[in-house]
């Protein structure tokens, strides 16, 4: 049916649309099961230390329609220079199986042969580590896609022609969220009620700055920041001024503003930010969020979250407070200043 433009139409709007979470943790709990260990007598009450995990003989990552979505985090150069790099790995022709033991062989260890321990301590390799997992996700199920919607890619095709298939995936999702996020913009414009309109619902122009504050404080690159900006005020397609470094300090410094204001719990905690005792909880509770282990062994090369779930505004003060104490365990691990500003 690859040619049933309503069947693909379909597909898109999965793309869009699709919340697979639940899968997520089903697949994990499916293949990574835990097993009796050799020599436990028959008919012994078990515990913890009589089970490890079963290795799976022919281990598979996860790949899922919604991971084209990470185009919209992927910028085509970049792109481009992993698969460059990765893409030789998958010999044709080949199978939806085999994309997918592809993915998990590329992921399973950190580039360059460094450590997991060597890429969580520099932020460096930390962010190029996540951006290499971001990129082979996106070709991993762009060429799953590719592969059951029927395209033929021939035998004798060169790895540069897989990348061509890639790109030409990334150029039409971008595309397409590009299209969604504009009709979102519109949609937002009429919901929160002209002039003069009753029962309409006015717009929270804060929220930008205030997520610009928390993408800052977990690491995320000040290009990342302003592009993620951009593209909610409906600007991405414009090309950054000169000064954009210093509107974008202003954003933040502007978010900070915001979160002593409207979240005093959370401004508690970064008020306090020199005690050991909140330092402490602050690095627990960030140890806790980025624990690798609820990733599966897939990933467990590298923490992909970046603090996306943390984004919002928080409503009630306990929850002000364990988003302050991840975002303050973020700064203390990256040697980032919550309040002072250092975009360099």
């Amino acid at each position: 049916m690859g040619l049933d433009e309503a069947y693909i139409r379909r597909v898109l709007l999965r793309v869009l649309d699709g919340e697979e979470y639940d899968d997520i943790r089903l697949h994990y709990t499916a293949h990574y099961p835990w097993e009796v260990k050799p020599g436990v007598p028959k008919g012994k009450p078990l515990d913890l230390r009589d089970l490890r995990d079963r290795e799976d003989p022919d281990p598979k990552a996860q790949v899922r329609i919604t991971d084209l979505r990470l185009a919209k985090d992927l910028r085509p150069l970049d792109l481009k220079r992993e698969l460059n790099a990765e893409v030789s790995g998958l010999r044709l022709p080949f199978t939806t199986d085999d994309v997918l033991r592809w993915k998990w062989k590329t992921l399973l260890k950190p580039k360059r042969h460094r450590t997991v321990s060597e890429v969580k301590e520099k932020k460096e390799w930390y962010e190029e580590e996540c951006l290499r997992i971001r990129a082979i996700s996106f070709a991993a199920a762009a060429l799953c896609l590719s592969v059951d919607l029927g395209l033929e890619i021939p035998e004798e095709s060169s790895p540069d022609d897989l990348t061509e298939v890639i790109l030409g995936w990334h150029t039409l999702i971008s595309k397409l969220i590009s299209a969604l996020d504009r009709a979102v913009g519109e949609a937002s414009k009429l919901l929160s009620g002209r002039k003069g309109t009753k029962g309409g619902r006015p717009p929270d122009p804060q929220l930008k700055f205030y997520t610009a504050l928390v993408l800052y404080r977990m690491g995320h690159s000040p290009i990342d920041i302003a592009t993620r900006m951009r593209r909610e005020d409906g600007t991405a397609h414009e090309r950054f001024h000169d000064n954009w470094k210093g509107d974008l300090t202003k954003a933040i410094k502007k978010g900070i503003e915001i979160e002593q204001e409207k979240f005093p719990w959370a401004a508690e905690v970064f008020a306090h930010r020199g005690e050991e005792e909140i330092r402490e909880a602050a690095l627990a509770a960030y140890d806790k969020y980025s624990d690798p282990s609820v990733r599966g062994p897939e990933n467990v090369s590298v923490m992909l979250e970046d603090g996306g779930d943390l984004l919002g505004m928080p409503t009630n003060g306990a929850e002000q407070a364990r988003i302050a104490l991840i975002q303050l365990g973020s700064c203390i691990k990256w040697d980032l200043d919550p309040l002072s500003l250092n975009l360099n």
